[in-house]
């Protein structure tokens, strides 16, 4: 499994990397999961402890959300 957090967003990710090599299906938050990701989440602590990762998160700037959500839209009409 792969657990992915976009911390400018606040949304996490979750993958089945035998079923779903190519991330095309959220699991995160699906019934039946909560082992995996409270453990994938404990592992994430324990890294970020180890590599000193600060506990908050750097601030994003206010353009980027709309810019990007922009630029993701402009992409989807080709």
């Amino acid at each position: 499994y792969k657990l992915v957090y976009y911390y400018r967003y606040d949304e996490w990710e979750l993958f089945d990397l035998v079923d779903d090599p190519e991330d095309q299906n959220n699991l995160y938050g699906e019934p039946g999961f909560e082992d995996i990701t409270r453990d994938l989440k404990q592992r994430l602590a324990g890294l970020r402890e180890q590599y000193a990762v600060p506990a908050e998160d750097p601030p994003v700037p206010w353009y980027h959300g709309p810019l990007i959500r922009l630029v993701e839209w402009l992409l989807s009409l080709r």
